[in-house]
């Protein structure tokens, strides 16, 4: 069954079936939010059934006078009396005619009476309203006083006319039976042991009345006393009557006299001032002890050196099973041995095992035994209290032992680009015994790795065996094509045997043959103007990671092909992240394009990806209690935490360092740094004072006063945006982190991956989760490794350089070790021509085309990053002068091509265009001159009309005649006759031409 109001699901403290087990009732943990409400119900039937409910918040509805009278309460100073108060029952209810006392103690109330003081008039949380009195005029027994109760948030209102009456004196007692509200321990007899070790939550219903018939609370009963006949057998607390929450007033009890013993006690209530008495009998009975003990066949096989649950039963003599660890004492006799005896006289003995005992602190302190074979034949004799004995007849099985390999872990890449890594650690391996069960790589055996092909070539591999020292190799992507490893099960006993063999293909994936690119799903991005829960904006980052694809299957590609990367705006990408950007959406979903430019072997690729970005704060849905570090959720309601694993550790969704946390994430996929938690029921094993628990916003525990040590338990809630999580937590066997090992180290957040050449090691958002020998898990950051005694092979803040490209920093901690690889891109320092245009010789006119030409990319100690041919120098903010397509002149000799502040020039010529011929004509196409001194003017028409320099030379030959003629063509008459007019070109071709001219009258 599941509840939701909206998305959020309220914390569940209870499901009560009924006894027919067709209806239940769900009990929160907190106070229903008003809202519409969904359940869910599964596994009834093939579709889950539905059902909602509309919740009003609580209000308060009536309020109800208990009696027609007040009774006097006098105010005494010593022997004087200095007032005289009125005191009566009143209750309120709300609409679900529930009784809501504490409501009329909220600021809304306001009291009046018609006598005694005008202010001053208040209702304790027990409903016992108290009317102050004048001091000048007191009240007097059968005055008449209207008292009214107006709430003035609802306007409900009660009003009720008393008759003042003589103070209460006690009346009738009348005492109940002996109880508890605690499920279990009602169904335990009332022993010695429960009542020395549960007197807490027994108590005994006491109702006494006053002569008016009303009920006095506890507070009223100062004159009244509880006596018992036996405090060995039932002692009264030192506050013997109080009020009991939903129960009314009870006599309580604290342990009883040492030495504690059984029998029967009578206690009685005596009231001094009216002589009234009561009394009840109280049997405690003799403590259980085992009559029947029963030990079976343990539901898994029996095997050698493997620890394994032995199911028993024990049933006292009043036919009860024992199963707690109050029941069921071990009188000190070590685990591991092979006799277990409890304090009742019953024992277990082993032969061809020992023997251990265990409390489930987790389901109500459970007693459990596990047994260890050290012998093919084993035999068990249980023997009770009284004396019954049984013997268990087992046989075990041989001790696990690798056996076979099982293949690689499904996260490991079989295709890699060449050029990149990947880490395979023994974890990534599966071993199984001969039983078929996974198991851990054993000490004195191994694994090696073999090339098929005994080269290695095409995949390298810088470990070639894995033990437990050895825990992790790399294999790096080397030359286009496939290598197949064996890898081999080696047994290095003498004579070392090679037990089993498998073969794993891997495929060294040139960039040509990667056919397509992906990008991993960026998730929604929050820009709202502030964040919650203390989130730096830098949670909201989103990192861009890219992957290959040869077919169906995915490859590990460089991140650094990732070149370039846009979204639409306002969504802003600053190298291979989408940074924190505070963008105003009036809490609407907005969407962006984001667009990837992947350096494909040929060409670039694009790849596209529509972002969802909202303003809309932060809500964590779902809050949820796991293991730190592990996805898993812890479902049952409680967890064992070793005890130095509480104080000062820390517990939240972030940087947790216990052994759990709780977590949960908005609809970012952010985990809040801070939540609210509340510590209750905090109590000692030992039944001493408890100590003081706080826990900061951040998740960090403090334990003030006394220690916690085994057994102690306490509650945990944890609260964020309505969403409430409880667990609570059972104080473990102090774990001495000094003697354990890593057994495993894995990366939980990585540190930043991708850099320039020239930029420094960043490990500082680095956080990794090592596993303990034990099983503990713990959540370290980067700023912890030193203290925990990890390592770095590569120093935080060291220099990178592009020989560092696809490289790993190796984290290491006893031996263990996890890799993260880093990439160093080349920083661009300048560029060369590596291929000229296809054209580079121009006539004068024409126009540049640039198609062909090929720039490369250089670092600044020459390293090529890429080639960029002409079509993509606008993608690479490349650009050219003279632009592609300009008219060119026979000034122009080169093209300046630039990126950045660098430049490399393309030489290119540009030829002039000669002339081929040249028509001489006069002016009106004449051909004499016959004025005196006359002149006429010549011109020169050049062919071709594109020619470059149409500029000519004149000159003028003698004929039978003379004339002169100057630069620009004007001939001028000197003498009678004939002359010869000449045009030279003056480009150099020394072409010409010629007009005959006829002079007359001179």
């Amino acid at each position: 069954m599941e509840a939701k109001r909206g998305s959020v699901k309220p914390s569940v403290k209870e499901i009560k079936f009924a006894e027919d087990k067709m209806s239940a009732t769900i009990e929160f943990n907190a106070v229903m939010i008003a809202g519409d409400y969904t359940v869910t119900v599964t596994g009834l039937t093939e579709e889950a059934l539905t059902g909602t409910v509309k919740v009003e918040a609580e209000k308060l509805t009536k309020i109800e006078f208990l009696s027609d009278v007040a009774v006097q309460s006098e105010v005494m100073t010593g022997t004087t009396l200095d007032n005289i108060n009125l005191k009566m029952n009143v209750q309120a209810k709300n609409q679900y005619d529930e009784i809501v006392n504490d409501k009329l103690r909220a600021s809304s109330i306001s009291i009046t009476a018609s006598k005694g003081a005008s202010t001053g008039h208040e209702i304790n949380k027990e409903g016992i309203l108290t009317i102050k009195g004048n001091a000048t005029d007191m009240f007097k027994v059968d005055d008449k006083v209207v008292v009214t109760i107006v709430d003035s948030e609802t306007g409900v209102t009660a009003t009720k006319t008393v008759t003042v009456v003589k103070s209460a004196q006690v009346d009738t007692i009348v005492l109940g039976e002996l109880k508890t509200d605690d499920v279990e321990l009602a169904k335990k007899p009332i022993n010695v042991n429960n009542m020395g070790s549960e007197f807490a939550k027994y108590y005994i219903p006491v109702e006494i009345k006053d002569q008016y018939g009303n009920v006095l609370k506890a507070e009223e009963l100062k004159d009244v006393n509880v006596l018992s006949s036996n405090d060995n057998i039932i002692r009264l607390a030192g506050t013997k009557i109080v009020n009991l929450a939903k129960v009314g007033t009870v006599i309580k009890f604290q342990a009883p006299k040492s030495p504690a013993t059984h029998g029967t006690a009578v206690l009685t209530v005596v009231a001094a001032g009216t002589g009234k008495t009561a009394n009840t009998t109280v049997k405690v009975l003799e403590n259980a002890k085992t009559d029947v003990l029963t030990v079976s066949t343990p539901e898994k096989a029996l095997k050698l050196e493997v620890k394994v649950e032995l199911p028993f039963t024990a049933v006292d003599q009043y036919g009860n099973d024992l199963v707690s660890n109050t029941e069921l004492v071990k009188d000190g006799v070590a685990s591991g041995s092979k006799l277990l005896k409890f304090t009742d006289g019953s024992s277990i003995t082993t032969t061809g095992a020992t023997i251990d005992y265990s409390v489930d602190y987790g389901n109500k302190n459970k007693v459990k035994l596990h047994i260890t074979p050290d012998a093919e034949n084993v035999v068990i004799t249980a023997v009770s209290a009284t004396g019954k004995a049984q013997t268990l007849n087992l046989k075990a099985e041989k001790a696990p032992a690798a056996a076979s390999l099982g293949g690689l872990s499904k996260d490991i890449y079989n295709l890699i680009q060449k050029g990149q890594t990947q880490t395979i650690s023994l974890d990534d391996i599966v071993i199984n015994d001969q039983y078929g069960e996974k198991i851990n790589l054993p000490a004195g055996f191994s694994l090696k790795f073999e090339a098929e092909d005994g080269a290695a070539d095409k995949v390298g591999i810088t470990n070639t065996t894995l033990n437990n020292s050895t825990t992790s190799t790399v294999i790096s992507a080397g030359v286009k094509g496939t290598e197949v490893f064996e890898i081999s099960l080696i047994d290095n006993s003498s004579p070392a045997k090679t037990l089993d063999t498998i073969t794993v293909t891997f495929e060294t994936v040139e960039l040509k043959d990667i056919t397509t690119f992906g990008m991993k799903e960026v998730g929604k991005i929050f820009t709202g103007a502030s964040t919650k829960y203390n989130n730096p904006t830098s949670d909201y980052a989103k990192n861009l990671t890219i992957f290959g694809k040869k077919g169906s299957a995915e490859v590990k590609v460089d991140q650094g092909l990732l070149v370039s990367a846009t979204a639409t705006a306002p969504i802003e990408v600053v190298g291979s992240a989408i940074p924190y950007k505070a963008i105003d959406t009036k809490g609407l979903d907005k969407t962006a394009t984001l667009t990837g430019v992947v350096a494909g072997a040929d060409n670039p690729l694009t790849i596209t990806q529509t972002l969802t970005y909202s303003d809309a704060q932060s809500v964590v849905t779902d809050l949820k209690v796991r293991k730190t570090g592990n996805e898993a959720e812890i479902k049952d309601g409680a967890i064992v935490v070793p005890a130095n694993f509480i104080n000062g550790k820390k517990i939240g969704p972030v940087g947790a360092t216990s052994t759990f946390q709780f977590y949960g994430e908005d609809q970012y996929g952010v985990a809040p740094r801070e939540i609210s938690y509340t510590v209750t029921n905090v109590a000692k094993a030992d039944k001493s004072t408890a100590p003081t628990i706080t826990i900061s916003k951040a998740g960090e525990i403090s334990v003030s006063g006394a220690s916690l040590v085994e057994g102690d338990t306490f509650t945990i809630t944890g609260i964020v945006d309505g969403v409430v999580k409880t667990i609570k937590v059972i104080v473990g066997d102090t774990v001495a982190n000094t003697s354990l090992t890593a057994s495993n180290i894995a990366i939980e957040t990585p540190a930043k991956a991708i850099y320039n050449d020239g930029d420094s090691l960043d490990l500082s958002s680095l956080v990794v989760t090592v596993t303990y020998s034990n099983g503990v898990t713990e959540e370290i950051p980067y700023a912890q490794f030193v203290a925990k005694g990890i390592a770095t092979d590569k120093a935080n803040g060291v220099a990178l350089t592009t020989a560092d490209n696809g490289t790993e920093v190796v984290i290491s901690v006893d031996g263990k070790s996890v890799n993260q690889a880093i990439t160093v891109n080349p920083v661009f320092d300048s560029l060369t021509i590596k291929t000229a245009p296809t054209k580079t010789t121009y006539n004068d006119g024409e126009t540049l085309e640039l198609t062909g030409l090929e720039v490369d990319l250089l670092s600044k100690d020459g390293t090529l990053i890429k080639t960029v041919a002409f079509a993509d120098f606008t993608a690479e903010s490349i650009t050219t002068v003279k632009a592609n397509g300009t008219t060119l002149t026979t000034t122009d000799d080169k093209v300046v091509i630039t990126k950045g502040s660098k430049t490399v020039n393309q030489a290119i010529t540009v030829d002039p265009i000669l002339v081929t011929g040249i028509a001489v004509t006069g002016a009106a196409d004449a051909t004499t001159i016959e004025t005196n001194n006359g002149t006429l003017q010549m011109s020169a028409a050049v062919l071709p009309a594109g020619a470059t320099n149409k500029a000519v030379t004149w000159s003028v030959v003698a004929g039978t005649g003379t004339a002169s003629i100057d630069a620009d063509g004007l001939l001028t008459a000197l003498t009678n006759g004939t002359v010869t007019v000449k045009a030279v070109a003056k480009d150099g071709s020394l072409v010409e031409g010629t007009k005959e001219i006829t002079i007359s009258n001179q």
